[in-house]
């Protein structure tokens, strides 16, 4: 005969709702720690060289795609073009890193998250 009190032998937990929005929650705060860029990458883009070559491509892009530079002195346009077009490639390779990032942590199974409590 079973025994009707045993607590263990009952698969479903009294609040599954609990349940579930704390594994939801434990999977997003473990996603969101997990670096996006490999070490090296992380810290070439924490240079602060690299922080002032993003300030400024970043500020000659906006300048080109608003239309400012077609309003502009030629020079202007010209120069604004030679400071955004290395920062849209380097935004395209950190990209590459970024999609590399995310399929070996696919692989590893980084992304299997195992709540223990």
């Amino acid at each position: 005969m079973e025994n009707i009190n045993n607590k263990n032998s009952n698969p479903i937990s009294p609040n599954p709702q609990k349940t579930i929005l704390k594994r939801a929650i434990n999977g997003i705060v473990s996603g969101w720690n997990m670096p996006i860029l490999p070490d090296k990458v992380a810290k070439f883009d924490r240079n602060i060289y690299v922080r002032i070559f993003k300030v400024f491509g970043a500020l000659s892009t906006f300048y080109i795609l608003s239309g400012l530079g077609l309003r502009s002195y030629p020079i202007y346009f010209y120069i604004g073009i030679a400071l955004s077009l290395p920062y849209v490639i380097y935004r395209i390779v950190l990209v590459f890193f970024i999609i590399k990032q995310y399929i070996s942590n696919l692989k590893n199974g980084k992304y299997l998250v195992r709540y223990t409590p």
